[in-house]
């Protein structure tokens, strides 16, 4: 409700309840799942359920998602690794948010380095500052950015505050 705010970094979808799992922990076990040979297009449907409830909920058109929920799901698939695999509950969310809000989603990945050790590389604030000073306003993925050998790297859990305070620090 902020009028000045210009960035929201967001989170995966968690629990609804006490019986529910949360979507980066669905995503985990679809990638175990693949490195096991296993189908995982079970585990899989209900990520994809979670993010058109959403959707629904909000009232944005239906199958709005859909082309990006294939394109994850094929790119799990293929073996992208846990890292990839945790970091779509993050970009899912911040592409449904974008849209719902009518804000940029800016994809962390372009923008986020983090370091072999964990840290953020420097650069990454410069990177940050010069995307979102353009003066629009932006949804911003947590959770995850690249290593310098061009993969998708998460941060440890909780890592949508770690990347909040990266905009912070770089706004």
């Amino acid at each position: 409700s902020n009028a000045e705010r210009s960035v929201v970094v967001v989170s995966a979808p968690g629990k609804r309840n006490k019986s529910d799992k949360k979507v980066t922990d669905m995503l985990y076990d679809c990638e175990a799942l693949v490195r096991k040979g296993e189908p995982f297009g079970d585990v899989y449907a209900a990520i994809k359920e979670r993010y058109v409830t959403i959707a629904k909920e909000l009232g944005l058109p239906f199958g709005v998602l859909d082309e990006i929920l294939d394109e994850v799901g094929s790119t799990i698939a293929k073996g992208a690794g846990p890292d990839y695999a945790a970091s779509r509950g993050e970009f899912l969310h911040a592409k449904l948010m974008a849209l719902y809000l009518g804000w940029e989603f800016v994809d962390a990945q372009e923008l986020v380095v983090i370091e072999d050790d964990g840290t953020v590389a420097e650069e990454t604030y410069e990177r940050i500052e010069k995307v979102l000073s353009t003066g629009t306003r932006y949804v911003f993925p947590g959770f995850y950015g690249i290593s310098r050998e061009g993969k998708v790297k998460t941060f440890s859990r909780g890592g949508r505050d770690i990347t909040g305070a990266i905009v912070a620090r770089a706004l």
